[in-house]
């Protein structure tokens, strides 16, 4: 009797260990309305098995033996007429194992672009232990109703590519088992989780070592704000678009290792809540910094201590763009003009947050640059839409960068510029939204107090009496432009479209 119940016992954890071995998805293949009971599966392999069930109805059900198929040229699977009363609604379970021979990949469509590319597939309930050889760069790519709901993870030991792997899967949330991933093997992480605009699962604990490749990994990944801060980016080289669009990322990142980065174009571009320090990043081998803080509206950190040295494209510091709070002295960076061989150099500051004294600076530190005694450059632009330039020293560097063939548009000349760095710095930027606005902005004000609305010129052209909480201003009234609105204790600077 105790040898019949250890043979039970054995059978039931080998049934038990077999099915752990399955590769289980769900899918509803007349989830758009057409009703043909069919789906193109994309697996690669040879001679492995696909088991299938109509959910809720197990008496519906089948078996393929020795499939042998590549994604690249995906097989169809047709389940015959379901049984559910809505087959709109019809769910099948796919079961794929290795069978008589090898079942190592997956790619859910051939047109990964498309973010509708399969809707039908809706569930990867059980990575099971297959392990996956063929790389997993758009393996999910634009399934717009794909979640990930197993509890177990994928053997990753073999594969070095999750480039758009989950790219344009908005309806990813995933769970928990994401934070046990092992990733040590990886070297593309490049737009994985690109537009998976529901995705925020605590993935801190991934080992990034060997990653060179971040471009765009969080870019639209809008609700994706966990901190990543323990990563090693040692290896990274393109940070590129890493959190474009990124609207609720704000995480330290201070800690990363960016000595071998090269590429930060559009990092930060549209991440509208950033506002963490960087000042300790390492950026001695960076070339391209465009668009990477264009309108980041909530960035306002230090960053007067980067090495720009390796800057050479022509549109590198074109990066501050709508970075409506961005009020820093960059007159110290170490532009190197001898870099720019192809003549032109273009700085992009457009309704920025530099106060007049950072402008100033700015003007002041470029035409004063050592390095145009070594340069080519026969032109440049400077978009300056909404600054303010103040003192002579500024009107006279200001003059000779456009004697040096500079284009330098949309800045004004004040005299009594009323906003200085110091004061700035007195204040905390203040809440106020919709920014830019088309009319109407509300502001939050931490006191009862008076309020004064300036024009770009500094012209006082409205005072209010705020009180704590909510205040509503009308700006309907008065034209498109820059305006900034000071108190004792408010400070925001204003776009009117």
């Amino acid at each position: 009797m105790h040898k019949k119940q250890l043979v039970i016992i054995f059978l039931f954890l080998f049934f038990c260990s077999y099915a752990q071995t399955e590769f289980i998805t769900l899918w509803k293949p007349n989830v758009n309305g057409t009703i043909d009971h069919a789906i193109s599966f994309g697996g690669t392999g040879t001679n492995y098995t696909i088991s299938w069930e109509e959910v809720g109805y197990p008496q519906h059900n089948g078996v393929l033996n020795s499939v042998t198929s590549n994604s690249t040229n995906p097989i169809t699977i047709s389940f015959g007429t379901s049984l559910h009363t809505n087959p709109v609604q019809a769910v099948y379970k796919l079961k794929v194992s290795n069978g008589s021979g090898l079942f190592y990949g997956f790619r859910a469509s051939t047109n990964a672009i498309d973010p509708n590319a399969n809707p039908e597939f809706t569930e990867i309930s059980q990575w099971g232990d297959i392990i996956w050889l063929q790389q997993f760069n758009q393996g999910f790519a634009g399934c717009p109703n794909l979640n990930v709901t197993a509890a177990d993870i994928p053997n990753l030991t073999q594969i070095n590519n999750l480039s758009e792997m989950f790219y344009n899967c908005s309806s990813l949330i995933g769970n928990n088992s994401f934070s046990s991933w092992n990733t040590s093997t990886i070297t593309n992480m490049s737009n994985m989780f690109s537009r998976a605009k529901l995705f925020n699962q605590n993935i801190g604990s991934w080992n990034t070592a060997n990653v060179k490749d971040f471009n765009g990994m969080f870019s639209f990944a809008s609700a994706f704000n966990q901190n990543i801060s323990g990563w090693n980016t040692a290896s990274g080289t393109n940070f590129s678009a890493m959190f474009k669009d990124a609207v609720a990322f704000n995480q330290p990142l201070n800690s990363w290792n960016t000595s071998n980065a090269t590429n930060f174009r559009y990092v930060f571009s549209n991440a509208a809540a950033f506002n963490q320090p960087l000042n300790n990043w390492n950026t001695a081998k960076v070339t391209d910094f465009e668009h990477m803080f264009e309108n980041a509206v909530s960035f306002n950190q230090p960053i007067g201590n980067w090495n720009v040295a390796k800057i050479s494209y022509y549109s590198g510091f074109n990066m501050f763009n709508g970075a409506v709070l961005f009020d820093q002295d960059i007159s110290g960076w170490n532009i190197r003009l001898q870099n720019f061989f192809g003549g032109s150099i273009v700085f992009g500051l457009k309704n920025s947050g530099l106060s007049c004294t950072n402008y100033n600076n700015f003007l002041i530190a470029l035409n004063n640059n050592p390095t145009w005694v070594n340069t080519t450059l026969t032109s440049g632009s400077i978009d300056a839409t909404g600054l303010i330039y103040s003192t002579p020293q500024a009107i006279m560097a200001r003059a000779q960068l456009v004697n040096r063939g500079f284009t330098i548009v949309g800045d004004t000349y004040n005299p009594g510029c009323f906003l200085s760095t110091a004061e700035v710095s007195k204040k905390t930027k203040t809440p106020a939204y919709p920014n830019p606005t088309t009319g109407m902005i509300t502001v939050e004000a931490t006191a009862n107090e008076n309020a004064y609305l300036y024009d770009i010129t500094g012209k006082l052209i409205k005072n209010m009496t705020f009180i704590k909480g909510k205040n509503t201003i009308d700006l309907t009234e008065f034209p498109s432009g820059n305006y900034l609105l000071k108190g004792n204790t408010i400070f925001s600077k204003i776009i009117k479209k």
